[in-house]
């Protein structure tokens, strides 16, 4: 495999996001035409991914856990402290 194909391969980073531990990914890939969120939660060691439409892809960014919820995907919320 030539270096361009792998480089075709990956996906591009189109935004990202990191709020207390949770990051946030909204990613395209030119090689399928695939553009997606993933969504990893540190404290957890938990991930998911959802593949989006270009014209939700930045609510679903903003959104991913209502976006997970409505679709059915499974993902795990522990429990936060939250700080007075």
């Amino acid at each position: 495999m030539k270096r361009t194909d792998t480089i075709y391969r990956l996906p591009t980073e189109l935004a990202y996001r990191d709020n207390e531990g949770i990051e946030v990914w909204l990613l395209w890939r030119k090689a399928d035409d695939r553009l997606f969120v993933l969504v990893h939660d540190d404290r957890l060691e938990e991930s998911f991914e959802l593949d989006v439409d270009a014209a939700l892809a930045l609510d679903a960014f903003h959104h991913p856990y209502a976006h997970a919820a409505f679709r059915g995907v499974e993902y795990r919320m522990g429990a936060r402290s939250v700080a007075a």
